[in-house]
């Protein structure tokens, strides 16, 4: 007897069960997860410090007259010509960026990659003569920034004119917002 029910429920009863009301569910579950978009704080060419940038410093930079040093370039070492920052002789000599902006902080001011990234007291040159061993500026360009300090300027008595500075050089620091 046992076989004849079990045969009549296998044959009828099975499918009356997985059908049935009472049957449980398979529910799949997903997950999802979302990411908010980033909040605009500006324009779309609003520039910002990545997050997580090494700094690369060179010290005792000996720089003469009409080089420059490149903020890109590998070695970081003066070049002829001109680029992100330039020692040029026009009166007692000048400085600037070509392509960049210059800011000369304030004495005692420490400068960073979020102090350079964020001052923009910009000059479009400055004459050697108002620096002094110690003056820090910032100079930032499309991409990278960079942190010079004066050391030493140069000796009108000496054969050549150099200014001796430390650089501290943050590659693809800025970035355009929205660009992410």
């Amino acid at each position: 007897m046992t076989g004849v029910l079990g045969l009549l429920l296998g044959f009828f009863g099975l499918p009356a069960i997985v059908n049935s009301p009472t049957a449980r569910t398979v529910r799949e579950t997903v997950t999802v997860t979302a990411t908010p978009p980033p909040s605009s704080r500006g324009p779309a060419d609003t520039q910002s410090p990545a997050a997580t940038v090494e700094p690369i410093r060179k010290t005792n930079i000996h720089m003469t007259v009409r080089y420059y040093l490149s903020f890109s370039l590998d070695p970081v070492t003066p070049r002829e010509g001109e680029g992100d920052f330039n020692f040029f002789a026009l009166g007692d000599g000048e400085i600037n960026s070509t392509g960049g902006t210059v800011v000369r902080l304030d004495p005692g001011q420490q400068g960073s990659l979020d102090v350079c990234a964020s001052d923009t007291r910009y000059v479009r040159r400055l004459e050697v003569a108002e620096l002094t061993p110690g003056t820090q500026l910032c100079v930032v360009n499309k991409a990278n920034v960079g942190l010079i300090e004066i050391r030493a300027l140069p000796d009108p008595k000496a054969p050549s004119s150099y200014l001796t500075f430390d650089a501290t050089i943050w590659r693809q620091a800025i970035r355009a917002e929205g660009s992410h």
